[in-house]
């Protein structure tokens, strides 16, 4: 069984079990932004959902001429790179399916010391199919995307760096 709630609404929960569903949910999302200079950033704390078809989707932002990332899941599942977009403001698209349930730790590893520091974010997902049907990278301030089928799920990140600014949901998340 899965439990989801909606902002907003204190008292309204789902409980549901993910593959009797036609739908994908979203069962907890965190990020943290690392200032300091540090090769890694880590999302502590975080929980997988038990459930069928399970996936972790993590978005990362950082500076350096380095264009290189990985992650692990509690340092025993490493997640696939999906997309990453190298020009110096470097932002990836991770994911990884079938996740082991329980709480634990998203650790986030760069090629090299970031010295402007990085933001990352993950999603914990249950009803998701397995692997990436789609992967766009843009390298200017517009990009499109063609969906393989209505409702798809879609994550995105980028980078500014402060300018241009953007406005939207993404714009207090996974800022750098």
């Amino acid at each position: 069984m899965a439990t989801v709630s909606y902002p907003g609404y204190q008292d309204l929960l789902l409980n549901f079990d993910p593959g009797d569903t036609g739908f994908v949910a979203v069962t907890a999302s965190a990020q943290a932004y690392q200032s300091a200079s540090s090769l890694t950033n880590t999302l502590t704390g975080f929980t997988v959902a038990s459930g069928s078809n399970r996936k972790l989707v993590l978005a990362a932002s950082w500076e350096s001429s380095n264009s290189g990332i990985s992650a692990t899941w509690n340092g025993t599942q490493n997640f696939t790179v999906a997309v990453n977009s190298a020009n110096g403001r470097n932002s990836a698209v991770l994911y990884l399916d079938d996740p082991t349930p329980g709480t634990g730790n998203i650790v986030v590893t760069f090629p090299v010391t970031l010295s402007n520091g990085s933001r990352v974010g993950a999603l914990s997902l249950v009803g998701a199919a397995r692997g990436v049907a789609r992967t766009s990278a843009a390298s200017g301030v517009s990009g499109s995307l063609a969906l393989p089928v209505d409702e798809s799920f879609v994550a995105g990140v980028y980078t500014s760096n402060g300018s241009p600014t953007i406005s939207g949901p993404f714009s207090s998340t996974l800022y750098n």
